[in-house]
């Protein structure tokens, strides 16, 4: 890619991978943030952004990181022990615009502490970027890692639809509703919270179990 934009420039010879390296040590992170944030403000002056029924569709996901090796990279993030190699896999999660692709926000943790997913997600829906386009008209989409009833309380706190794809493992309740569309009600922190149960056979013989509000 170097070699290719010294073509464009009519160069005949570009520059060393070691020199090209230590010029990129001398820019700013800043500068990449920045260009981040312009990137959901351009967003905001689309007057027709995408939409499906009127709501604006987002996702939450996350992965983990591989990075360098290093002292710097170590105090930041901390060091993930496998075997006799260590490490720095930090968690990255993101909130996504599915209809016009689009990452809205982003947050990276640390190997040791704040790795757990639903934390992250607590953390991105609080993006200014969903409060401006109106919490009541952006459905969330989260995968089955997600479901937990602090998420849950979280999103019906802010007053955020969402649809969540459930493992046998989460609430009794939705383990037990029949196959078919059921309303249950949880009891949670001293409040009751409607949820919609969507539960279907798919053809690999496994059930589908969504949750809703």
């Amino acid at each position: 890619e170097l070699e290719l934009f010294f073509d464009c420039l009519g160069k005949s010879s570009s520059p060393t991978k070691q020199a090209f390296s230590k010029a990129r040590q001398q820019i700013s992170f800043e500068a990449f943030k920045e260009l981040f944030l312009l990137s959901n403000d351009i967003l905001d002056f689309n007057k027709a952004p995408a939409l499906w029924n009127g709501y604006n569709l987002f996702a939450i996901d996350g992965t983990n990181l591989s990075l360098p090796s290093t002292p710097e990279t170590q105090n930041e993030f901390g060091i993930l022990h496998r075997a006799s190699k260590n490490r720095v896999s930090p968690k990255i999660s993101v909130i996504y615009d599915i209809l016009n692709d689009l990452i809205v926000q982003a947050h990276i943790g640390t190997v040791k502490t704040d790795a757990d997913e639903r934390v992250h997600a607590e953390e991105l829906i609080l993006s200014p970027v969903l409060e401006r386009r109106g919490t009541e008209k952006c459905i969330i989409i989260f995968d089955r890692g997600y479901p937990g009833r602090d998420l849950i309380y979280k999103l019906t706190e802010k007053k955020f639809p969402f649809l969540m794809r459930c493992s046998k493992s989460f609430l009794k309740k939705v383990n037990q509703a029949p196959i078919g569309d059921t309303f249950i009600i949880d009891e949670y922190k001293g409040i009751s919270t409607p949820l919609r149960v969507l539960k279907f056979p798919l053809d690999s013989g496994e059930i589908e179990m969504l949750v809703t509000n």
